[in-house]
Formats: structure tokens, C-alpha cells, sequence
């Protein structure tokens, strides 16, 4: 009788296993996805909140033109450098943080690239954007050109050329 009972546990046990092993399956989908970005990207993806504790007045900038919706990505690279990922429909913008404000050691620089290949091509086209030191002018000047970039031009509006 104990037999019956504890083959009866087992089998209760393997059906909440095999109810269980499609979260599992899909965690460990959603884990290995995440591991493939983060070595792709060279880093460990952050929350904003850690990047605005670790830099708070960077975060600050950052903050102004996000207004409060987060949607950026942050990526802590193996440098203790950061890499933020601002993804629009038509672009990816990958901009690098790298030490104290105003500090003569101190990196902003910006990149892009498109987020599709553009008609009758088949490669994917990429920019440098403004770099400097870490410091607030040297980040409108990334937010200018990333603004310029975006904007699209109006074909047959009377006025615009």
C-alpha cells in the first residue's frame, strides 16, 4: 500500500513538472535571448534606475528628454563604461558614458545605424554622431543631431523644398 501511495506522489510530482516545463522552457527562451543580446552588445543589461544611481547627473539629461517613460536601454559594458540604446522606428542610437562629468578622461560620443537597409541595398547604413568630453554641451549636441536625423523630409508641401 505505501508502494501505491508513493508511486501516486511521483506521478503527481512528474504532471506538475510537465504543467510547469512550458514556463520553464520559455524562461529559459527569454534568458538565453537576453544572454545573446548582452554579449552582443559587450555588457550587462541595467535598469535605468541602477544607471541613474551610478550616474545621477547624466541621468538627469537623460531624464529631460525622456520625460519620465523610461524607454531607454542601458547596458553596464565590461570598462565600467555605459552604452545607451534609444530605439526609434527608423533608427538605433547607441550612445557611450564613460566617467565623471567634465573629468579630462571623461567620453560622450553617439553612433546610429538604420534599422532596416534602405531601398536596393543590402546593407544596413551607420553614422558617427557628435563625441567629446562628458559634458552637457557636448549631449544637446548628440540630442540636436539625433532630432535632425528623425526628422523626415515633406515631398510636395508647397513652401518646403
Amino acid at each position: 500500500m505505501e508502494d501505491a501511495i508513493k508511486k501516486n506522489e511521483e506521478l503527481e510530482e512528474l504532471e506538475e513538472l510537465e504543467e510547469d516545463e512550458s514556463i520553464n522552457t520559455n524562461k529559459g527562451k527569454c534568458n538565453k535571448i537576453l544572454k545573446s543580446i548582452e554579449r552582443d552588445r559587450r555588457g550587462t543589461l541595467i535598469s535605468y534606475y541602477d544607471f541613474r544611481q551610478a550616474n545621477s547627473v547624466v541621468a538627469s539629461w537623460f531624464d529631460r528628454i525622456l520625460a519620465g517613460t523610461g524607454e531607454i536601454h542601458v547596458f553596464k559594458m565590461e570598462d565600467s563604461s555605459f552604452k545607451l540604446i534609444l530605439v526609434t522606428t527608423l533608427h538605433e542610437y547607441y550612445i557611450r558614458v564613460r566617467g565623471i562629468v567634465g573629468d579630462k578622461d571623461s567620453y560622450l560620443g553617439c553612433i546610429y545605424n538604420n534599422r532596416a537597409a534602405d531601398p536596393g541595398e543590402t546593407w544596413i547604413r551607420g553614422s558617427d554622431f557628435p563625441d567629446g568630453k562628458l559634458i552637457i554641451n557636448v549631449f544637446l549636441d548628440i540630442i540636436y543631431a539625433i532630432v535632425g536625423n528623425e526628422c523626415l523630409k515633406l515631398k510636395g508641401v508647397v513652401g518646403y523644398v
